[in-house]
């Protein structure tokens, strides 16, 4: 009896250290040959299931990295924690991992902005398409439109902050051309 449970022992401790290929063969024909083989259909069980959300976890990988609009999280001190890679090619860094621990304020141009993008999302707990102007760690003054929410624990304490932007800047110099346009119109109907 000793030596089947001191198989079980170590293949528990193989398993542990992540060797999921082990299978015990313990033909005892009695409770230890049935415990030994509900061992070894959990250790399969448990290799599906981490084979099924490595691939889980690659699907949703591929789709932020692919995404064209930016995707960030920051931690409860507007800090950086992830953004995707086009989300920090927007800002201006050469790749994700640059700008990771970058203070989000510190992109605004204006602090009287961050402050309103703060005000907002914690009067209605969201941001739907908030304009701001930024200015890109190379310097460039741009648009973008944020859209954003509040990350909760499991506890619905608020830990931080994740959402979407994008670059709106060819829309809004747009825009403002066509304001131009229908004004001109006005003043020349005006006139005549």
């Amino acid at each position: 009896i000793l030596r089947p449970l001191s198989l079980i022992n170590e293949g528990a401790q193989i398993i542990r250290q992540g060797d999921l290929e082990l299978k015990l063969r313990i033909e005892t024909g009695d409770e230890l040959e049935e415990v030994a083989h509900s061992f070894n259909e959990m250790a399969n069980a448990l290799k599906k299931n981490i084979y099924e959300l490595e691939a889980s976890e690659e699907r949703y990988r591929n789709i932020v990295n692919s995404m064209r609009d930016g995707i960030y999280q920051t931690n409860i001190d507007g800090i950086l924690t992830l953004i995707n890679p086009y989300g920090a090619k927007i800002l201006g860094f050469s790749e994700p991992e640059k700008a990771i621990g970058t203070h989000i304020e510190t992109l605004f141009l204006n602090s009287k902005d961050f402050k309103v993008f703060c005000s907002d999302l914690e009067k209605n707990g969201y941001l739907n398409q908030f304009r701001v102007w930024i200015k890109t760690m190379k310097g460039e003054l741009i648009c973008v439109e944020i859209s954003a929410g509040y990350i909760k624990d499991e506890n619905s304490k608020t830990v931080g902050i994740e959402g979407i932007f994008r670059d709106i800047t060819q829309n809004v110099l747009l825009e403002n051309v066509v304001k131009e346009m229908a004004e001109r119109l006005r003043a020349v109907n005006i006139i005549a």
